[in-house]
């Protein structure tokens, strides 16, 4: 079963970047439904341009800590409607 979830920005947001912003977005939208075996696909909004590392860093980092950086790569499917975003979860974690 996949979990999905619609990630919600500032709509003037068209960038993303800063671990402790990254942190912000798993806490307020992610971790309710982290406790789970089963994968989450992430949906980030069509106005989203460009995501820094820093960002990734922070949105993963208690996963991270947590399973290991493969089994966050198996469990977090990364979904973009701006389709000129070229990230999955391995390349937004290397």
């Amino acid at each position: 079963m996949v979990k999905e979830i619609k990630l919600n920005f500032k709509k003037t947001y068209i960038s993303l970047s800063g671990n402790p912003y990254g942190q912000q977005i798993y806490t307020e939208q992610v971790k309710k439904i982290s406790d789970t075996d089963d994968k989450i696909r992430l949906v980030f909004p069509e106005q989203i341009e460009n995501i820094a590392s820093s960002f990734f860093q922070g949105l993963f980092k208690d996963e991270l800590e947590k399973i290991g950086k493969n089994a966050v790569i198996k469990k977090y499917e990364l979904v973009f409607e701006n389709q000129l975003i070229p990230y999955g979860t391995k390349e937004a974690l290397d």
